[in-house]
């Protein structure tokens, strides 16, 4: 179809609500069989741009466009619009999940279904998940001296800094950014050219292939080519795991804005009022974070069990593998970004997480290792008299600052038979809460000279990581270019 406003492109969607607001000099719609409907779009100036409807589970970033090469085009994204560019081919395919979509070129109706995604999926996911891990790496940065209550059981432990919480969440999802680095060093192979699963009488390339199409190398044996399905089930198993550490942060979270805690605040768009309590500010998008990591893990479960049985070669059970690994991705990836988001906006409360540590018996363990330092008490000793001044001061209402030294001496008496020697300036550092975590000498501990070395050493480990995941890019879109070359050189 042609006009002397351009060329008409026609798409065939695949859906059963209509697509509204379609941006071009000319749109024509109507349905075919009650359930597809056809949008001619005009494509002007070498630009394309359709709007897709926010109804249902339609999103731009689910889009796949293809030229008539069936080759992927770059196209910019924004909420429900996909603008493409360049548009000189006399064919494009837009496709959506397993959606099945008609494109009208020349004359002739085609049908086209979406094809397996290559494992350059994962690589967008790292580049969302490093900005995520930067995310509680700076927000560290800033809370070295934002003392808080670091706790086992939900029960109170030691005292330390907000930093070091920060810079556990950090660690925890660099080492899945460090996961989905070498699980795609080990998908992103090649198996084209295995046919059937025993190899081919014909001449086929597929060192050459595997380059042309960006991969690092061949999955060698036909057989397991064919046959092996662990590249998916570690992909998804990373992702999973990923899930499961996103999915406690924010359980921290949840737990740390209630009423009780009062430790962090959402933002207002990232919270939920009640529908009939005025007062409320429910943090609905970290509960349904948690509810995103089950979800996952029961499609890995699915997974694991569907392979299990199924015999060396190829059986149609493996056809059924592919969306729950579509599912886990795209859960995965958009809980990334809506946390990304959520952790950018997050308000610390350092006045309510210091008056907890100040009230806090969490120095406990600081005076035991007093004892032991400086007194001279094995530590089943001082345990059991530590132990029992607490539980004295608790009787008494007091803090362990408070009750001094004489409480300690009455508890020895009671629980070793003798006094104890212990300075007291000693006792009074060991039970002063602010002092605590500047007395920690270990590697890894919250004392602020740990903290900078270990922020620092984050920070190169954070910045090597983008470095080799800009080099895999820029590797994928050197082949694509030389695949396009190669393909042009071969059309008249």
């Amino acid at each position: 179809l042609s006009s002397s406003h351009g060329t008409f492109y026609l798409f065939v969607y695949a859906t059963q609500q209509p697509i509204n607001n379609v941006k071009g000099s000319i749109t024509y719609n109507t349905y075919l069989n009650g359930s597809v409907l056809v949008t001619v779009i005009v494509s002007l100036h070498g630009e394309l741009r359709v709007s897709l409807p926010l109804e249902g589970q339609v999103k731009a970033g689910s889009i796949i466009v293809l030229d008539e090469h069936g080759l992927p085009l770059p196209y910019d994204q924004n909420k429900t619009t996909i603008t493409i560019y360049s548009l000189n081919a006399t064919k494009i395919t837009l496709i959506y999940m397993t959606q099945k979509l008609v494109t009208f070129t020349n004359g002739i109706w085609s049908l086209h279904v979406k094809p397996f995604l290559p494992p350059t999926i994962i690589l967008p996911e790292n580049s969302i998940l490093l900005k995520y891990t930067g995310n509680p790496q700076i927000r560290a940065e800033n809370e070295r001296q934002t003392l808080m209550v670091l706790y086992t059981h939900t029960q109170h432990a030691q005292i330390g800094f907000l930093s070091h919480y920060l810079l556990a969440y950090a660690e925890h999802l660099l080492r899945d950014v460090e996961r989905l680095e070498a699980c795609y060093s080990r998908v992103n192979l090649s198996p084209l050219g295995a046919s059937a699963l025993g190899g081919s009488t014909l001449p086929l390339n597929r060192l050459r292939v595997a380059k042309l199409l960006g991969f690092d190398g061949l999955v060698e044996d036909s057989l397991d080519a064919v046959s092996s399905r662990d590249f998916l089930l570690e992909a998804a198993s990373t992702a999973t795991i990923l899930m499961v550490h996103l999915s406690r942060i924010a359980e921290d979270l949840v737990i740390w804005s209630s009423s009780e805690f009062g430790y962090v605040e959402l933002p207002d768009e990232l919270a939920s009022p009640s529908s009939i309590m005025p007062q409320k500010k429910n943090p609905c998008i970290l509960e349904l974070a948690r509810s995103r990591a089950g979800r996952v893990c029961g499609l890995l479960a699915g997974l694991l069990t569907s392979l299990k049985a199924v015999p060396t070669g190829y059986s149609r059970d493996l056809q059924d593998t592919k969306p729950p690994l579509w599912e886990i991705l795209d859960l995965t990836l958009s809980t990334v970004k809506v946390l990304t988001k959520a952790f950018e906006g997050l308000k610390f409360n350092r006045e309510r997480m210091e008056e907890k540590a100040l009230e806090s018996y969490a120095v406990a363990l600081d005076l035991a290792e007093a004892l032991i330092r400086e007194a001279g008490l094995s530590l089943r000793e001082s345990h059991r008299l530590v132990g029992e001044t607490v539980r004295l001061a608790l009787s008494r209402g007091l803090s362990l600052e408070k009750a001094g030294l004489g409480l300690l001496e009455e508890a020895a008496v009671k629980v070793l038979g003798r006094k104890v020697k212990l300075p007291a300036q000693s006792f009074k550092d060991a039970v002063d809460p602010r002092r605590s975590p500047l007395k920690r000498v270990t590697l890894g501990s919250p004392s602020p000279k740990e903290t900078t070395r270990m922020l620092k050493n984050l920070k190169a480990r954070l910045n090597d990581s983008k470095r080799r995941l800009n080099a895999r890019i820029r590797a994928l879109q050197k082949a694509e270019r030389r695949l396009r070359g190669r393909v042009s050189k071969l059309l008249p």
